[in-house]
C-alpha cells in the first residue's frame, strides 16, 4: 500500500481516499493534514487542503466531502505530493442534489408515504398510508379514494433517496498508477 499525500485546490474543504473501486470511500475534514487559504478581492478564495491517502495501485472511486456549497468544480484540481505522474483522473463529478425538505418530497412524488396525526379526542397519534401526488404549490395526497390537499400533521418517509446528499461533494474517479488506459473500457484521462 502506497502512502500519499494529494494536494487539493478550491474555493473550499477536502479529505482523505481508501481502495475499492466497488465501494466508493467518503472522507471528512477529520482526515485534514493541511490547510493553506488565500483569499482575493472578488469574493473569491483558494485553498490547498493536504490529505494523507492510502491507494492501492488500481482504479478507484474517491469521495470528497464537506466541500462550499458555492465551489466551482471546474477549478478543482488533485495531485500527488509524492509522484504527480502516478495518480489519473479519468472522471470527475460535482454532487450538489442537496438534502431538503422539498428535495426529499420531491423524490416521494407518486409514492407511498405515512401522514401522521393527533386525534383531538383521544391524544394519540394516528398514522394512515397516503400516496403523495404533487408537492407543487403545496402537498397533495390520495387517502383512499379521496384527494387531500395540504395535510395537518407530520410526513412520514421510509429513508432518503441515494441520489440525495448532505452537503456538496466531489467525486473522482481514479487510477493510481495506470499504464495503460485501454484497459479501462469507454474512460478517458482527463487531462489535468
Amino acid at each position: 500500500m502506497k502512502r500519499l499525500f494529494l494536494l487539493i485546490m478550491l474555493s473550499c474543504t477536502l479529505l482523505r481516499v481508501p481502495s475499492g473501486f466497488a465501494e466508493p470511500f467518503a472522507s471528512t475534514l477529520k482526515d485534514q493534514q493541511d490547510v493553506a487559504i488565500t483569499i482575493y478581492n472578488s469574493d473569491m478564495g483558494l485553498v490547498k487542503d493536504t490529505r494523507l491517502i492510502d491507494l492501492k495501485t488500481g482504479v478507484l472511486e474517491l469521495k470528497f466531502m464537506d466541500v462550499a456549497a458555492k465551489i466551482d468544480p471546474t477549478t478543482v484540481h488533485i495531485t500527488s505530493l509524492l509522484d504527480g505522474s502516478s495518480l489519473s483522473i479519468l472522471e470527475q463529478n460535482y454532487e450538489y442534489d442537496l438534502l431538503s425538505p422539498q428535495k426529499l418530497l420531491e423524490k416521494y412524488v407518486g409514492q407511498k408515504v405515512q401522514l401522521a396525526t393527533i386525534d383531538p379526542a383521544t391524544k394519540k397519534e394516528e398514522i394512515v398510508e397516503a400516496t403523495l401526488l404533487s408537492t407543487q404549490g403545496g402537498n397533495i395526497f390520495r387517502i383512499g379514494d379521496r384527494i387531500h390537499i395540504g395535510h395537518p400533521g407530520r410526513i412520514l418517509l421510509p429513508g432518503i433517496p441515494e441520489n440525495l446528499v448532505p452537503n456538496p461533494t466531489l467525486v473522482w474517479i481514479l487510477d493510481n498508477g495506470l499504464e495503460d488506459p485501454a484497459r479501462v473500457p469507454n474512460m478517458d484521462p482527463v487531462a489535468d
